[in-house]
């Protein structure tokens, strides 16, 4: 009888120790399944973010571009064809005065001379003359 208790017992610590053994299996099992979970989560957030940091530098980029063009755009329809023209030929004169040019260019230089000289040449005219156009763009 007492062989039978002894091998009762063991048996129930085998039992006993199967059992924990398996329930120790299923809670790893279990940890490991809510820790891939959460990691595919995690990366599905950092993406999700990441992608809406690139799209409002996006917008921010194609904003910048557009005020850029709106402020170009405002200045250009401030100035006139005459001042234009102005520009080109105090631009031809300079050319013509230079040491490197020919006798053509020289007529060039008298007759760009005479047009920026001419009757209808007013001061504010001559002082939008000499801002170059590029700087109207700072």
């Amino acid at each position: 009888m007492n062989r039978q208790m002894s091998a009762e017992r063991i048996r129930r610590a085998v039992v006993t120790e199967s059992n924990g053994t398996r329930e120790a299996a299923i809670n790893v099992a279990d940890g490991e399944r809510q820790s891939a979970v959460l990691r595919a989560e995690g990366e599905k957030q950092a993406n999700i973010l990441r992608a809406e940091g690139e799209r409002q530098a996006q917008l921010l980029r194609a904003e910048g571009y557009s005020n850029a063009l709106e402020r170009i755009y405002a200045v250009a329809n401030t100035i006139d064809n005459k001042t234009i023209t102005l520009q080109y030929f105090d631009t031809l004169r300079n050319m013509a005065a230079s040491p490197s040019t020919n006798s053509s260019s020289a007529r060039i230089h008298q007759h760009a001379g005479e047009l920026c000289k001419g009757p209808d040449r007013t001061e504010q005219g001559r002082a939008r003359l000499d801002r170059p156009i590029a700087r109207l763009f700072i």
